[in-house]
């Protein structure tokens, strides 16, 4: 059984995985923002998963992301998906706990704001930035225009 973050994220211990961070090196501000979008990346933080108590996992660790994206996609969607698959939501999850590049986070928002569901916004920016290649500046750029604007 798994269990998502409370709202609004509270307890010590799933905010201390969350934001890694001194609040006095970067702001209070700055460290609500990391929380949100660490959240969004990572929603669950506990419960179990073919054995592994996510409690027990950290976030912020690399090797730890993959099981807990892992227990995220298959509670929603059913059995594993591909490795393939999972690794481009390990990549991404990488992308917004660094918040690189920003516009990542901005567009996330924007399509959240929209009605779209959280996965379908991890997708969403999975697409752009796999569409944008390898350049930064142009995975920056199709970010900032996501949502695509409606034919008028």
């Amino acid at each position: 059984m798994f269990e998502t973050c409370p709202q609004p994220f509270s307890g010590h211990a799933v905010g201390a995985k969350l934001v890694a961070v001194e609040v006095a090196e970067i702001g209070a501000v700055e460290a609500r923002h990391a929380l949100a979008r660490r959240a969004f990346a990572f929603p669950l933080l506990r419960g179990t998963y073919h054995g592994i108590d996510l409690a027990g996992l950290d976030p912020a660790r690399a090797t730890d992301r993959r099981s807990l994206l892992a227990a995220d996609h298959e509670d929603q969607f059913g059995p594993p998906v591909t490795d393939q698959h999972l690794d481009r939501h390990v990549a991404l999850a990488d992308r917004l706990w660094r918040d690189d590049p920003p516009e990542l986070w901005d567009a996330a928002q924007r399509l959240l704001d929209l009605g779209e569901d959280r996965h379908s916004v991890l997708h969403a920016l999975m697409n752009a930035i796999r569409a944008a290649g390898e350049d930064e500046n142009d995975i920056a750029t199709v970010l900032a225009d996501l949502p695509p604007e409606e034919p008028r």
